[in-house]
């Protein structure tokens, strides 16, 4: 019982909201397979961390930034590596790809993600 309230008082911090989609191959009517994103969770809770690694750096052509991305749910979600996030925040939103495995901890799960420019 204790554990569940300290899960509680974690997802207290979850103050996001994201929508969570997935590739699955479907076969054409010609038999070929498509790519089709579908919908596996709808309005869950989360929160979004922005981290950078190291100091932007100047190179004669561009401003080079690195960017690490994270991604906080509840431990009760199956996440994959490679599913699409649309995380809301403040009334916009913004989408992720998630680029690794899902880590589980005792109260929330962390998926590392990139920035996904399609829109799903």
């Amino acid at each position: 019982m204790e554990l569940r309230k300290l899960q509680k008082s974690a997802e207290a911090l979850f103050n996001d909201r994201c929508d969570i989609k997935r590739y699955r191959f479907e076969k054409n009517e010609m038999g070929i397979s498509n790519a089709v994103l579908y919908d596996v969770y709808n309005d869950v809770m989360c929160r979004i961390s922005y981290l950078t690694s190291k100091p932007n750096e100047e190179t004669p052509t561009a401003f080079k930034t690195e960017l690490k991305i994270k991604l906080f749910l509840p431990i009760e979600y199956k996440i994959e590596s490679g599913d699409i996030f649309t995380v809301y925040r403040n009334g916009e939103s913004r989408s992720f790809r998630g680029a690794s495995q899902s880590r589980v901890y005792s109260f929330h799960q962390e998926v590392e993600v990139i920035i996904y420019d399609k829109n799903p």
